[in-house]
């Protein structure tokens, strides 16, 4: 089963994962094209420290559901309402999540080709990175 979206990549159960899960191991720097740390402690260190913008771009019912305190609610088919949430530098570090990865990717490229952000990761889903808020 898999699905292609943006660019021809493929998502979904058994594809390759073109953007970092935090799970218990690291992905390979060489693999990793995100402005991020790949590996689980140094993502936090970085969220902790206000230095990375989390965007939430799933529905307002899976954020009533939970979402990680420091996001910022955006869906991703009204992105460009919610332009104001995010700082006019261009270089900010952004971190987009969704449910499993497929939205957020799909703002991740608005964000960088539509409104000129150039530092911006593909988080995947929620549950992948829950751990920011422990």
């Amino acid at each position: 089963y898999q699905r292609r979206v943006h660019g021809g990549r493929s998502v979904g159960l058994f594809a390759r994962r073109t953007a970092p899960l935090y799970h218990a191991f690291t992905w390979p720097a060489a693999y990793s094209t995100t402005p991020l740390p790949t590996d689980r402690d140094g993502l936090k260190k970085v969220y902790q420290s206000g230095g990375l913008v989390m965007l939430d771009v799933r529905g307002p019912a899976e954020w009533a559901e939970g979402h990680l305190a420091r996001a910022v609610l955006a869906p991703h088919t009204e992105l460009a309402r919610h332009l104001e949430k995010l700082p006019t530098d261009k270089a900010t570090l952004i971190g987009v999540y969704c449910k499993a990865g497929v939205r957020a990717e799909a703002a991740k490229q608005e964000l960088e080709q539509t409104y000129g952000y150039s530092q911006v990761t593909n988080l995947g889903g929620y549950t992948d990175i829950q751990f920011l808020d422990e």
